[in-house]
């Protein structure tokens, strides 16, 4: 069931949140495809994104906060996905007890590896799960270190040491792949 549909829906002024919506709606998608990695996963995130603002929108201050409200939210609906795809993976694991699979790589796959932006997102994914989120943040979503630090919960200096470190740790990594 939709989650629009499933939850009622307060007034609200739609030409404002049609508003916010255009204004912030491009930004939320790259940042739900740079954690997802797959378009049609990120459209369902950001559908979910805006429809989650649509049931609160009556408890909000729709000034300039908007924005990072719209992205804790994005932040809560990529960990929701992820903590769902777990559950799935143990509930196979699970029913697959005792059956083998072969852990092969895929030989096409590995060709296509080669490619640099699909090795990049390859060094992005061995990351910490909170700084590919940091990265989503400040790259794709293009936020400033003092809006990551109020999405994130952290201070505006850890922020800009965890990215640092993290852009730093994907240098490294490709480096080192260049040099095999």
């Amino acid at each position: 069931m939709s989650p629009v549909l499933a939850h009622p829906v307060p007034m609200v002024d739609h030409l404002e949140f049609e508003a916010v919506y255009r204004a912030h709606g491009p930004a939320v998608y790259r940042f739900c495809l740079t954690q997802l990695r797959e378009p049609t996963l990120a459209e369902d995130a950001a559908a979910d994104v805006f429809a989650a603002a649509l049931r609160a929108w009556h408890r909000v201050d729709h000034g300039a906060g908007v924005k990072l409200w719209l992205f804790g939210i994005a932040r809560n609906v990529v960990a929701d996905h992820y903590r769902a795809v777990r559950r799935r993976e143990r509930l196979q694991q699970l029913l697959n007890r005792g059956h083998r699979t072969s852990a092969r790589p895929d030989p096409e796959l590995a060709v296509e590896l080669r490619d640099d932006v699909r090795r990049v997102g390859e060094v992005i994914a061995t990351l910490r799960r909170r700084d590919q989120v940091l990265l989503g943040l400040r790259v794709a979503s293009d936020l400033s270190h003092s809006d990551i630090a109020r999405v994130m919960g952290m201070s505006e200096e850890s922020v800009r040491v965890a990215i640092h470190r993290a852009v730093k740790k994907i240098r490294t990594k490709l480096e080192s792949h260049d040099e095999q």
